[in-house]
């Protein structure tokens, strides 16, 4: 079986391509189209709940891969050796992996700060300047997912290169990891109670 490589690492997650095995089995195959977010299950847990925000705004999928599906991660050492890549031991533990769940997600593509290294490499000719001039007309799609998230009250509070993914083949952009999801609403009311004694730069 090919090992899962890490594509992607946050604060509370570390994805790998193909996705890492599910207890249940339910995943024994390696499928390209789907990846893994190894993470605490509690964060999991939190994660899933937010993606009723995400999916009540954006029914139809138009910006988003749609809600991922949770599982136990199999004791293996496939997935152990996998994990271990993901080169914080203190965060992502491989010895622990009780206290861990998987989300399984479809594999949007390369995140825009890969994909920016990439097309930095490419050589200047009409093909790659159609390929540029395709991708610039799908960044519409951001916004007018901005659009619905502001007529939904809803702010991402991530918003960086690496949450947001595109797939060359298909043409198509989207948003990810929506683990610090909230709204407007919420958010002001605990700055108007705590004041904003916390930062994130990508807020």
């Amino acid at each position: 079986k090919p090992i899962p490589t890490v594509i992607g690492k946050g604060a509370y997650g570390c994805v790998h391509s193909p996705a890492l095995e599910c207890a249940d089995g339910r995943n024994s195959k390696p499928d390209s189209k789907q990846i893994s977010k190894y993470m605490m299950t509690w964060d999991a847990k939190k994660e899933m709940d937010e993606f009723v925000l995400i999916g009540n705004a954006d029914k139809n999928e138009d910006f988003h891969l749609g809600k991922p599906t949770k599982c136990a991660v199999k004791n293996s050492d496939l997935n152990k050796h996998a994990i271990m890549a993901c080169r914080n031991t203190a965060r992502f533990h491989p010895d622990r992996l009780e206290e861990y769940s998987l989300l399984l997600l479809k594999h949007g593509g390369a995140d825009l700060y890969k994909y920016g290294d990439a097309v930095q490499t490419w050589t200047k000719n009409d093909a790659n300047i159609r390929k540029n001039e395709i991708f610039w007309l799908e960044v519409s799609r951001m916004l007018y997912g901005l659009k619905v998230f502001e007529e939904n009250d809803i702010i991402h509070l991530d918003l960086k290169p690496q949450n947001i993914v595109y797939n060359e083949e298909t043409n198509r952009i989207n948003f990810i990891d929506f683990g610090m999801l909230t709204t407007k609403t919420l958010l002001l009311n605990k700055i108007n109670r705590y004041q904003p004694g916390y930062t994130h730069w990508s807020y």
